[in-house]
């Protein structure tokens, strides 16, 4: 958009960055208030946080266990960022919960940049209603790790944003998809949104190297949550899968000899009317 003689244009503009700015500062300021003050009911951040220390004892166990099994539930990208920046001792809760602040606002200001192709002050507005949003606000002020998956899909979005992204920036948006679906399980999204462009441009080569680093990397960490041994239903969206529909009892069978054999016979079962 080219300003006319007046220079409305670029004033708007520069009205929208500072409102996107003061949005941003009111977000953190709102989210620090309503911050979780100590871990929650919910298990969620205690249990990124377990699994952050044992990222950083090498190994990828829940230790909160007495039989310390491997974790199969919670994906290894977030407890992996909280081993590199949150560091370790009394002080990792607040600096997780810091970080998601960073984040949260990271992620507002990526939405910006992404919308204001189309409109500046319609992107700002956007920007402005989500940073008082309450979900957004109570997100960022606990250890989760939406923010992180936040940061990670406007990132993918703002690489792909011009018609003809570099081969540099396609490699660097195939990674931080397969970061996303590390992140979170709904991050498998955003591997075909990477994949597609390499395929429709022939690029043929690359398009298969990207498809196999997902699938050693996303692939295997699926793989393991559906053959890891223990499941229980609501706790991921494998198990819910699995357990919602279990299978169907054997038939029961007449033993050997039928009604000589004293085994009588088969019981039929009953019809019951739909409920």
């Amino acid at each position: 958009m080219e300003p006319d003689s007046t220079g409305a244009p670029a004033d708007g503009a520069r009205w929208a960055a500072a409102a996107v700015a003061a949005a941003l500062v009111v977000h953190a300021a709102l989210a620090w208030h309503f911050r979780a003050a100590a871990l929650t009911t919910g298990q969620d951040d205690a249990i990124y946080l377990l699994l952050a220390k044992a990222l950083r004892a090498g190994s990828y166990r829940d230790l909160w266990l007495v039989e310390a099994p491997v974790e199969s539930r919670y994906p290894p990208g977030y407890p992996a960022f909280l081993a590199v920046f949150a560091g370790t001792g009394p002080g990792m809760f607040a600096r997780g919960v810091a970080l998601n602040i960073a984040l949260s606002m990271l992620g507002l200001a990526l939405a910006y940049l992404v919308a204001r192709r189309w409109s500046a002050p319609l992107a700002a507005l956007t920007v402005v209603v989500l940073a008082v949003n309450p979900s957004l606000v109570h997100y960022a002020g606990e250890v989760r790790s939406e923010p992180l998956f936040l940061v990670l899909s406007l990132l993918v979005l703002v690489l792909l944003a011009r018609p003809a992204p570099g081969r540099g920036r396609m490699v660097l948006a195939g990674a931080l998809a397969i970061l996303g679906a590390l992140t979170r399980s709904i991050g498998l999204v955003l591997l075909p949104v990477v994949l597609v462009p390499w395929l429709r441009a022939r690029a043929w080569r690359a398009a298969g190297a990207y498809a196999l680093v997902a699938l050693l990397t996303v692939g295997g960490w699926l793989l393991w949550t559906v053959r890891a041994p223990v499941k229980l239903a609501g706790e991921s969206y494998v198990a819910d899968a699995l357990l919602s529909h279990p299978p169907a009892p054997a038939p029961r069978r007449a033993p050997r000899g039928g009604r000589g054999a004293g085994a009588g016979p088969v019981p039929r079962p009953r019809r019951t009317r739909a409920r």
